[in-house]
């Protein structure tokens, strides 16, 4: 129904004015309006952050947030050394084969061996987790 994070907010927004509008003073709806807007875009940051559709934008990035690609330098993909530690280390965590290419389509990988050397130790951080390991292979 809602195509942009923006959208919901509003409709939030809206919601919450409605509901509250008979008792905001005449004379002071603008800093009422200032602090339900403030509260919808945080509330809705709490729903999409819990539910995984959008990185809180007040926290650093996480191992579980995409990290931004530099798109002016040629992508470098990691080695089969590296690669075989990524698998020792998810297999150790308890992932498996569909977890690890579940994981890896998150980042938008398809392939074992198209993984970036950015986001390699990224990866390994979460290839040591082993909630993520439950989380990805379900």
């Amino acid at each position: 129904m809602y195509e942009r994070p923006s959208d919901k907010i509003f409709m939030m927004f809206g919601t919450m004015m409605g509901a509250i509008r008979d008792h905001i003073p005449f004379n002071d709806w603008a800093s009422h309006a200032d602090l339900v807007w403030e509260w919808c875009k945080a509330k809705m940051r709490e729903y999409d952050k819990e539910f995984g559709r959008l990185p809180s934008a007040d926290e650093k990035p996480k191992p579980t947030d995409k990290p931004k690609e530099n798109s002016d330098k040629p992508v470098k993909f990691i080695s089969e050394a590296q690669l075989k530690r990524f698998f020792g280390k998810a297999k150790a965590s308890g992932y498996t084969n569909d977890g690890m290419k579940a994981l890896l389509a998150k980042y938008g990988i398809s392939s074992f061996k198209m993984i970036p050397t950015s986001l390699y130790e990224d990866l390994c951080e979460l290839a040591d987790d082993t909630d993520a390991a439950q989380q990805y292979n379900s």
